[in-house]
């Protein structure tokens, strides 16, 4: 996909808004490539020509990187999910490198490039960098993929369904109302 953004680039390198559009696209895979992307547009159009928007993307390069940030918090989840960094807490010349395996990520590790998939139980260690190699502290999500828990559930619908059955109507102790039975039928059919 980068290669095809580079030819689409090259076809009108001084466009402001499809430089915009680029880096909206490529941020979500890579803070690097977006902004090699800004630094191949500036070199054509001169950073004496740039606009206050193009030089404010330009300086926030050079901010200290935010802490990375998943679309999908840590926890118990019942099938494999994707998941990825915030796209908003990534700032343009950024980039995160996470690793899997519990140890401490570094630039040696995986560079994050878009979504990861999750299909075990997972512990995701990421750190990030701006291009002067400033860091931001190691982030740890940990995903639980244990599709128990459906079965779990699957189970406790069937108790809850059972006991309604044999939860009669009436006004004698143990008895529960129709309404209150009915309620009850609702929320284990909403499960």
């Amino acid at each position: 996909s980068i290669d095809l953004l580079e030819e689409v680039q090259n076809l009108d390198i001084d466009n402001e808004n499809l430089l915009l559009e680029i880096i909206n696209l490529t941020l979500t895979i890579d803070g690097d490539d977006a902004y090699n992307f800004l630094k191949r547009y500036v070199d054509k159009v001169g950073e004496e020509n740039l606009s206050t928007n193009i030089k404010n993307i330009l300086n926030s390069a050079q901010e200290a990187p935010k802490s990375a940030q998943m679309n999908i918090n840590s926890g118990k989840y019942v099938s494999p999910i994707w998941i990825k960094l915030n796209k908003d807490d990534m700032n343009i010349g950024h980039s995160y490198y996470y690793t899997t395996n519990g140890e401490e990520p570094n630039k040696n590790s995986t560079k994050y490039r878009g979504d990861i998939y999750i299909t075990k139980t997972t512990t995701i260690k990421i750190i990030g960098y701006n291009r002067e190699g400033k860091s931001t502290q190691v982030s740890t999500f940990n995903y639980i993929i244990d599709n128990n828990i459906l079965n779990k559930l699957k189970n406790n619908i069937e108790t809850a369904e059972k006991l309604i059955s044999e939860t009669k109507i009436g006004s004698d102790i143990g008895n529960i109302s129709e309404k209150e039975k009915n309620k009850l039928q609702n929320i284990v059919n909403n499960a």
